[in-house]
């Protein structure tokens, strides 16, 4: 990663997953995806930074004053203005190799509709099938 990073996350939000919307044109990220809407949609553990960032002037910090459910927001606020300066990692956001597990028991994840995409399975919407 050159800068700040996302990559798609699974079982985050009582959904299947969160991850980022890739232009096919620009190759940049148009949209962060998730069932818990904020400005930077995007869970602690999609965030990927390059160590040089935390040897600048202002590197990046999480205070405890930061509300829970948005820490990542306004960490991200931090790193990057526009959705379209992250890069998107995991082969354009269509590969998940970061899942949250608990050590309770919950139950199984359920997919909500994302983007009109009700009848598709998450494998036919991370490929854009």
């Amino acid at each position: 990663v050159k800068r700040v990073g996302v990559l798609p996350v699974g079982f985050v939000a009582g959904g299947a997953y969160e991850r980022c919307r890739v232009n096919k044109t620009t190759g940049k990220i148009d949209k962060l995806i998730s069932n818990y809407p904020r400005i930077y949609s995007v869970d602690m553990a999609s965030i990927v930074l390059h160590t040089n960032m935390l040897q600048e002037k202002h590197s990046p910090r999480l205070l405890i004053e930061w509300p829970a459910g948005l820490a990542e927001t306004k960490f991200m606020a931090v790193l990057v203005k526009r959705v379209s300066e992250i890069e998107p990692l995991a082969n354009n956001c269509t590969e998940i190799y970061a899942y949250h597990v608990k050590t309770t028991i919950a139950k199984a994840p359920t997919k909500k509709v994302l983007d009109g995409e009700a009848n598709k399975t998450a494998e036919q919407i991370l490929l854009g099938i």
